[in-house]
């Protein structure tokens, strides 16, 4: 369970950067459709990562990490 959620963490951090690229490459191409883009990605991928950051702290809180099997046994 935890590493979903370093998963999805580490795509929102991706997306962030991707923004911050797009909108890089967009100031050197004078675009401003890909600025409107770029801005998109940088604030979906600001939200996100406050999201994911969120539930992810509210989950450790309330133990849910705390698991030490994942698989049940079966017992013959």
């Amino acid at each position: 369970m935890v590493f979903l959620g370093d998963i999805a963490f580490i795509l929102d951090v991706l997306l962030l950067a991707a923004g911050l690229i797009v909108y890089h490459w967009a100031t050197q191409e004078k675009s401003q459709l890909l600025k409107w883009v770029a801005w998109g990605m940088i604030i979906i991928g600001i939200l996100a990562v406050i999201c994911t950051t969120y539930y992810w702290m509210s989950y450790y809180q309330a133990g849910v990490f705390e698991v030490h099997n994942m698989m049940p046994h079966n017992k013959l």
